[in-house]
């Protein structure tokens, strides 16, 4: 599939999901090798001026020589900045601010500075060029994203605009295993939102949930297509199942199941993919108990003090940040008796999709995925699981377990 039928793909798609929503978008896809691509778009918003190129070490070792050439020929220059993929925090961005006024646009190829380099580009009103050289494309369409202000998390909103260039040549074959977990761990997602929409009242976005069901189906059978076009297939899937996570969560306070404890970019790529494959299939297991229960609900008084503990420990905020999100959500209507009847309803998806497990793991190996470089034991993955409704990322179907006490023992 060629880059420029994949970015006109992309393009419709995201304007049409922004129509329907009544937004205007701010991400446009660019199509094929990379450096016409990007020559043109110098060309077009930044013509003789100043290219901040931020990078990992090893990305600017690899690109940097094409990047000087290209804003060479242009007449510009180019800003360079080598950066770490540490965690999205005031203190990580502040050293990014002593950019020239000059610059007029912020290039990268390293999806793991996406937060960063964003909420950089709001804050200078400048475009940024996100050309992904590899499968894990979270945050290249969000519309907002957390930054850690000391000892809690701030929601702050990106509006610059965005160009991301689409070149599946510079994907490296390995990374088709990485962004094979992170498409299919959004499995849990097509639960997690039915039981959320049901049980806070809220009408799904039926467009943006079918678009992510396709690109997760499409993956799902990777192996129909010839090992040569796996590459531009999954790099598609993983953008397209981006984008309809970036609406899904746009304003609905919905968040992924997996999400909470694996969206800090500065982690291994391989690592967090097969945390979150994990995550997504102990949910499943979890989902596929309590549809066969009988009751809504259990009879265990649910511990808020002791979640906002474990929540501030996990992600190394303070107690009082984390109570405030309970309380918050606590304060919100949430219908369990409704979430648990659409679990039941769905019980016999859920069932199925459990079983293919050894499989979705047999095929990210096979594809030549990463093991953690440590053993994870489902006890931690239980860890994870019972507090992950509870953040404010935003809440999910396990948020709807927990008023109903079904998280209180689980893992014990």
């Amino acid at each position: 599939m060629e880059n420029s039928v994949i970015s006109k793909q992309l393009n419709d798609l995201y304007n049409e999901l922004s129509k329907s929503l009544g937004i205007s978008g701010r991400v446009t896809f660019l199509g094929g090798n990379f450096e016409p691509e990007l020559k043109s778009l110098i060309e077009k918003v930044a013509p003789c001026s100043e290219i901040a190129f931020v990078a990992l070490k090893n990305t600017f070792s690899e690109f940097s020589e094409k990047v000087f050439r290209l804003v060479g020929v242009g007449g510009g220059k180019v800003v360079s900045i080598i950066t770490e993929p540490d965690e999205f925090s005031v203190d990580a961005v502040s050293d990014l601010f002593n950019l020239p006024d000059d610059v007029r646009l912020i290039v990268t190829f390293d999806t793991e500075l996406v937060d960063k380099l964003n909420y950089l580009a709001t804050i200078k009103n400048i475009p940024l060029c996100v050309i992904p050289i590899n499968t894990f494309v979270d945050g290249v369409t969000e519309f907002s994203a957390f930054i850690k202000n000391g000892d809690s998390f701030d929601n702050v909103p990106f509006t610059a605009e965005r160009y991301v260039i689409v070149d599946n040549d510079i994907i490296k074959k390995d990374f088709v295993a990485c962004g094979y977990a992170f498409i299919i761990s959004d499995l849990v997602t097509f639960t997690d939102y039915r039981i959320f929409c049901s049980a806070f009242g809220k009408a799904p976005f039926k467009a943006a949930y079918n678009t992510l069901r396709s690109a997760v189906t499409e993956e799902f059978s990777i192996f129909r297509f010839a090992p040569e076009k796996r590459k531009a297939i999954t790099l598609k899937n993983a953008l397209i199942a981006e984008i309809a996570k970036s609406f899904l969560t746009y304003k609905s306070g919905f968040i992924p199941s997996y999400y909470p404890f694996t969206a800090r970019k500065g982690a291994d790529a391989f690592d967090t993919a097969i945390l979150r494959l994990n995550i997504s299939f102990e949910c499943l297991w979890l989902y596929g108990e309590i549809a066969e229960y009988e009751e809504d609900s259990v009879a265990t008084i649910v511990d808020y003090n002791k979640r906002a503990e474990r929540v501030a420990s996990l992600l190394h905020i303070s107690e009082r940040a984390t109570a405030g999100t309970l309380i918050s959500q606590r304060k919100m209507e949430i219908d369990t008796a409704k979430g648990i009847a659409v679990l039941r309803k769905i019980k016999d998806e859920v069932l199925s999709v459990r079983k293919v497990k050894d499989g979705i793991f047999g095929t990210y190996s096979s594809l030549g995925g990463k093991p953690l470089e440590k053993e994870l034991k489902r006890s931690a993955v239980f860890d994870l699981i019972r507090y992950s409704g509870d953040t404010f990322y935003g809440m999910n179907g396990l948020s709807v377990l927990r008023e109903g006490g079904f998280l209180e023992k689980l893992g014990e």
